[in-house]
């Protein structure tokens, strides 16, 4: 069995396990991330973490793939800057790691690497040119053109979230305005829906308290067929659809992957985005494209980055940095 070691790490937790040939996870060992001790306590976490996986490994291990949250280029292993990682910037996340495990450490963006599963294990399998899009608290992309994961010349290609919807529109977390994570992210959607129950308390029956309503209480009044709820739900699956027509005519895919936590909440914003590229979009890249919702569940992040550092392994990139 040709084993690899997945990783995931976010701002609130690092996950590890053992991924086979299949995709098949063994073994998972979960770390807090603890990102307000620093990238050196941060670093010292991850190797217990991936050590603890590799303890439980039945043969050996050939590589150990990183999904991470932050932009990275993957072809150094530098992480440049991790917005939920304070002082993480131009960290040399492959070089440390493979010093202190002795084994070949890939890093790459967590959606890069998520897409990349969809695309080995998931719902892209039977597509080389796809563009995997995942709503959660942010909105993150990754693109895949001729069956190879695509990165850009800084690692950030793919970032949707971040393009612009709405002239001067909301402000978002980057700094810019209008983007699209500013109305569809879950931090987004909490914020603009807390201002409408302000605004209009009629319309929502007393719904409260305000302090703890997310994106998933929206989903649960929309379950429960609650108008106003409904008529927000349409409305935010509108912008992301209108964000994904962008995405279709820049890069033509054969397929559109759209998975994450908020968009679980909320199915039908698959058939939306659908109908508002079938509306909006130019006709030969609406025509050609086809919308599914992503395959794999929670664990894809780390699934994709243990494929990822097989995929590298066998393209002759084993030996440690």
């Amino acid at each position: 069995m040709d084993w690899a070691v997945g990783v995931d790490i976010g701002g609130t937790k690092i996950e590890a396990a053992l991924v086979d040939e299949g995709g098949a996870v063994q073994g998972l060992h979960r770390e807090a991330t603890r990102a307000d001790l620093g990238p050196a306590a941060v670093l010292e976490r991850l190797r217990t973490c991936i050590q603890a996986a590799l303890d439980r490994a039945p043969g050996p291990v050939r590589a150990v793939g990183i999904g991470f949250a932050g932009q990275v280029d993957a072809s150094t292993g530098v992480v440049y800057y991790a917005p939920n990682l304070p002082g993480w910037r131009d960290v040399p996340l492959k070089a440390e790691l493979e010093g202190a495990l002795g084994l070949p450490v890939f890093v790459l963006n967590d959606v890069h690497a998520a897409a990349w599963a969809e695309r080995t294990y998931g719902a892209g399998q039977d597509w080389d040119d796809l563009v995997c899009v995942f709503v959660g608290t942010g909105v993150g992309g990754g693109v895949i053109l001729g069956g190879r994961l695509q990165t850009g010349a800084s690692g950030s290609l793919g970032e949707v979230g971040h393009m612009p919807i709405v002239a001067d529109g909301r402000a978002c977390r980057c700094g810019g305005r209008g983007c699209l994570e500013a109305y569809v992210g879950g931090w987004a959607v909490a914020e603009q829906v807390r201002q409408d129950i302000r605004d209009h308390p009629a319309a929502w029956g007393g719904v409260g308290p305000l302090e703890t309503f997310t994106a998933e209480t929206l989903a649960d009044l929309c379950r429960r067929g609650h108008p106003r709820a409904r008529e927000w739900s349409a409305r935010l699956g509108r912008y992301l659809g209108i964000g994904m027509v962008g995405v279709v005519n820049v890069l033509n895919p054969r397929g559109l992957i759209l998975g994450g936590g908020v968009l679980q909440g909320f199915p039908e914003w698959t058939e939306v985005v659908a109908a508002t590229i079938r509306e909006l979009a130019l006709p030969s890249a609406a025509r050609t494209v086809e919308v599914r919702r992503a395959g794999l569940g929670r664990h894809g992040g780390l699934v994709g980055a243990a494929a990822w550092a097989r995929l590298q392994i066998r393209s002759g990139l084993s030996r440690p940095a």
